[in-house]
């Protein structure tokens, strides 16, 4: 479905909400996300709503991404491409932290390669009073895997806010993927125990680098800022901009 030259994708969301609430909170939320200007930021293209038979249809289009997730283009890049990629997702966050937006997903490319945070505001929308007027969204389960460990501490997950730290824990998790190739705690097929490994506190896997890979140096950095994204208390993570900073001032040969 071509808009001005551009292919399109259209998501149909339905939200069952008591009162208006929910729809103005879906509204903000989308006001937030369309104002939002930056290289490694997909924004909306535009929203329609629908009311009718008892039930609120939404539906959000975006620029439809040829080359879809992340996941699915790594092979074809090397280490230093995939490095690349990781400084562009963390500059991304750095920005919507600083617009006081707290994303959810970061896995789709566009066309030209560029790395794009997505889909936060659109999937499943909630909003945080907690976290000092910072907007989030609700996490599907299967992102699991990148979910910080305070989520599965909470005593209810439904009340759980997400924050700027569980970003960084997050992106650490992004980062393990784009150093391995393979999603987070790899070696273990069932979510539910990748989640019984994150409760006990235990981190994924030290990926094997060999000395002799030209490589080893880049690997090792990138497994080093992982770990201090995984840091267990949130108020000792660093902000995303230290860790964006400490990534650019790497040198990559």
């Amino acid at each position: 479905m071509p808009v001005s030259g551009n292919d399109i994708v259209i998501k149909l969301f339905r939200l069952h909400v008591e009162g208006t609430d929910g729809v103005k909170n879906f509204a903000k939320e989308l006001r937030v996300t369309s104002r939002l200007k930056h290289p490694n930021v997909l924004t909306p293209l535009g929203y329609v709503s629908r009311e009718g038979g008892g039930s609120e249809e939404y539906y959000i289009v975006s620029e439809f991404m040829p080359r879809g997730s992340l996941r699915f283009c790594m092979a074809e890049l090397s280490m230093r491409e995939r490095y690349s990629m990781s400084l562009g997702i963390a500059e991304g966050i750095r920005y919507l932290h600083d617009n006081d937006v707290v994303h959810g997903d970061i896995k789709t490319l566009s066309p030209s390669g560029v790395p794009l945070l997505s889909d936060f505001g659109v999937s499943r929308v909630k909003e945080s009073f907690v976290s000092k007027g910072y907007y989030s969204t609700a996490t599907p389960r299967a992102s699991m895997r990148w979910l910080a460990s305070e989520y599965f501490n909470h005593p209810d997950a439904e009340e759980f806010h997400f924050t700027t730290k569980t970003d960084v824990w997050a992106f650490g998790m992004t980062l393990l993927e784009l150093l391995t190739g393979e999603l987070p705690y790899s070696h273990i097929r069932s979510d539910s125990r990748v989640v019984t490994e994150i409760v006990m506190g235990r981190l994924p896997h030290k990926p094997t680098i060999e000395n002799n890979d030209i490589d080893a140096e880049l690997k090792r950095f990138m497994w080093s800022i992982c770990l201090k994204c995984w840091i267990r208390k949130p108020e000792d993570r660093p902000p995303i901009d230290v860790v964006s900073k400490e990534m650019n001032l790497q040198k990559v040969s």
